[in-house]
């Protein structure tokens, strides 16, 4: 169950904090959802509190049960102080969920440009995926976010790297007629013949949807079937 502390700070009530901090309150103690102190102010998007905990010896990178951290959630709510102190107290940019997502990954689902920056600024790693092998350009390519496209391509991210299905960004923007996007990932030297897991290449996905300007620019760009 939930501890005083937990109470104090989901109530947002610092002088109780500190008084429990005070008697030596155990700061890294989880309720039963495995979320600690550190993980509550996160999600409440307190500054002045994770100040104080991580001032006391909270572990900045302990996960709840789905293996969230603090870092992951304020990446989720785009909370960038919050994000920016996790990292200058050592948060683990690189730290997965249970469902392989990094806080790039997530940040990326969510278009959080500015943790995006913050994030490869601290050494997250542009092309780890994952559990189903999306990449966070695979997802800002999925969701058409063009701005975090560029972003993560200017940052060495690998516009060939598949999926689980092994289809890549390209083969998704072939299908669905996005040509800001392909032409984005043309000229950021994607593999224009590369087949999916059932030999699907990009070209032959738009014969398929009927999607005649992708045709055209695939092949311009050297596309066989």
């Amino acid at each position: 169950g939930k501890t005083s502390l937990h109470v104090a700070i989901e109530n947002n009530n610092i002088d109780i904090i500190q008084l429990l901090l005070a008697n030596n309150a155990d700061v890294n103690k989880a309720d039963n959802e495995g979320k600690t102190s550190l993980r509550i102010a996160s999600e409440n998007n307190n500054i002045d509190i994770i100040q104080l905990l991580l001032a006391n010896n909270a572990d900045v990178n302990k996960a709840d049960n789905e293996r969230k951290t603090s870092l992951h959630v304020a990446s989720k709510y785009n909370y960038i102080d919050i994000t920016q102190l996790l990292l200058a107290n050592n948060a683990d940019v690189n730290k997965a969920d249970n469902e392989g997502k990094t806080s790039l990954r997530i940040a990326s689902e969510y278009n959080n440009i500015d943790i995006i920056q913050l994030l490869l600024a601290n050494n997250a790693d542009v092309n780890k995926a994952d559990n189903e092998c999306k990449t966070p350009l695979y997802i800002a390519s999925k969701q058409e976010m063009l701005d975090v496209v560029k972003l993560l391509l200017a940052n060495s991210a690998d516009a060939n790297k598949a999926d689980n299905e092994g289809k890549t960004p390209l083969h998704f923007a072939s299908e669905h007629n996005h040509i800001d996007l392909i032409q984005l990932l043309l000229a950021n030297n994607v593999d224009v013949n590369k087949a999916d897991n059932e030999g699907q290449t990009p070209l032959k996905m738009a014969k398929e949807f009927n999607k005649q300007y992708v045709v055209k620019v695939l092949e311009a760009a050297g596309a066989k079937e």
